[in-house]
């Protein structure tokens, strides 16, 4: 095979160049997620840069927001805000939860901070728009978006009863609590044989709307497949996969679909895992990944890191923790489910969750320090020429203060029993929850919440 000269490579990168800037000069504003361009003297079609469209542009800078958002957090101060803003800005209460957002500018990294009045007459949802510091800024009206969410809900999952798809939808719900989701319950054997694309082909093409597809199902391929180096699958698996898991008929509707892109950490999990099978055969559909906000990088199970098939990251490791009124599995503030069981109930109760750990263990000390200084003094009774009465009275009330304080100690040291130390304080022990199942619903929810922001700030 001859071995191509430097100088036709470098002329060839160089023509290349010039066309793309060509194409992007002539039209700045490209949309998709591999966009192409068209020469209009030649009509030749060029391959653009992945990141050269407005939606990959807008996915880049959200990528910078979710890492830095991960490492750092969000500053909840509301100084600015009015006594009824703020009570709803920091109530637990899970009415009030899923009446309020916040929402990241993709723009310019402004956060701001969204309540819901009420529905209209129309359907859209009335809203108090806030900076981040909670001064009212506008109210407006926006328009819901609509996302379809194809999962599993009817199988309980080992988090707190919950199926897998209630809890992609919760986080959905609590990232964008003004769009529209409409549940399509699949199972695997749907998922194979193509039947979930259908029924939502056929919901739409009745007049209904769609405007995202949510896709956190994911799953490996049966059998023995050939290994996949850098995600390039083999012609058979790209002559199959379309068959099984064709999007033609809805991105063309205009639908962004978002999928997760698994989750996997060997190079053999990697290669079969299904939803890059679909990410590398659906030129349309956009891939989700995770973010650990441990380490502020991708997280180790992220099934695919490269931007061929994962244009998206959010944060995808999430501790759930116990409020007054339920559980919070989102890590966002407020309660997102009620307690499912009478047992995480009674602990949320429990005086030192939330605690510093370095406080309780001062405290605890405090108490050992005062029943040994009343140990003494019982002692140093002994060694005074009181008389007996009084001897006796004093010594009383010592041993009844040694034994308030034994008892604040065995209460103290009971409590934190019943409890574990995560980072510095007390919390209940709760499964960590994990996967691109959580990144995409977050991401889609976003993504949503943009659009419907758009031309109000």
């Amino acid at each position: 095979m001859k071995i191509p000269d430097i100088k036709q490579i470098i002329s060839a990168a160089q023509d290349l160049a010039q066309k793309r800037a060509k194409i992007l000069q002539q039209n700045p504003k490209i949309h998709g997620i591999n966009p192409r361009g068209i020469i209009e003297e030649t009509g030749e079609v060029v391959e653009l840069p992945r990141f050269s469209s407005i939606e990959m542009q807008t996915a880049q800078k959200m990528n910078k927001i979710a890492l830095h958002q991960a490492k750092t957090g969000i500053p909840r101060t509301f100084t600015k805000a009015t006594p009824e803003d703020l009570q709803r800005l920091t109530s637990t209460r899970i009415k009030d939860t899923y009446n309020r957002a916040e929402w990241t500018n993709p723009k310019d990294g402004k956060v701001y901070h969204i309540l819901k009045e009420y529905v209209t007459k129309n359907g859209k949802i009335k809203v108090r728009i806030l900076d981040s510091e909670g001064a009212f800024i506008k109210e407006a009206e926006l328009t819901p978006k609509i996302i379809a969410i194809p999962d599993i809900y009817n199988v309980e999952s080992k988090y707190f009863g919950m199926s897998h798809g209630d809890i992609v939808t919760t986080f959905a719900r609590r990232h964008n609590p003004f769009a529209r989701y409409i549940p399509f319950n699949v199972s695997l054997i749907k998922l194979h044989n193509q039947t979930e694309l259908r029924e939502i082909i056929e919901y739409v093409n009745k007049g209904n709307r769609i405007d995202y597809i949510s896709g956190s199902i994911g799953r490996f391929i049966g059998g023995s497949q050939p290994k996949v180096k850098n995600f390039t699958l083999n012609e058979q698996v790209r002559t199959i996969a379309p068959q099984l898991f064709d999007y033609e008929d809805l991105s063309s509707k205009g639908i962004r679909i978002l999928i997760g892109s698994g989750n996997a950490k060997t190079e053999e999990e990697i290669a079969q895992g299904i939803n890059n099978v679909i990410l590398s055969t659906q030129p349309k559909a956009e891939g989700v990944g995770s973010i650990s906000p441990k380490t502020g990088k991708v997280s180790e199970f992220s099934g695919s890191k490269n931007s061929e098939l994962t244009q998206h990251y959010e944060v995808g490791e999430v501790t759930p923790t116990l409020t007054r009124h339920g559980i919070n599995i989102t890590g966002l503030p407020g309660t997102d489910i009620k307690f499912p069981n009478q047992r995480l109930e009674e602990l949320s109760k429990n005086p030192l969750v939330g605690k510093p750990v370095d406080k309780v263990k001062a405290l605890q000390t405090k108490i050992e320090a005062r029943i040994k200084e009343l140990e003494n003094a019982k002692m140093n009774l002994f060694a005074q020429k009181l008389p007996f009465p009084e001897l006796m009275e004093k010594s009383k009330k010592i041993d009844e203060a040694i034994q308030i304080n034994r008892l604040r100690k065995k209460k103290l040291l009971d409590f934190s029993y019943q409890l574990i130390q995560r980072n510095g304080k007390y919390e209940i022990a709760l499964p960590e929850i994990t996967g691109t199942s959580l990144s995409t619903p977050i991401r889609v929810a976003k993504l949503a919440l943009n659009d419907m922001m758009e031309g109000i700030i």
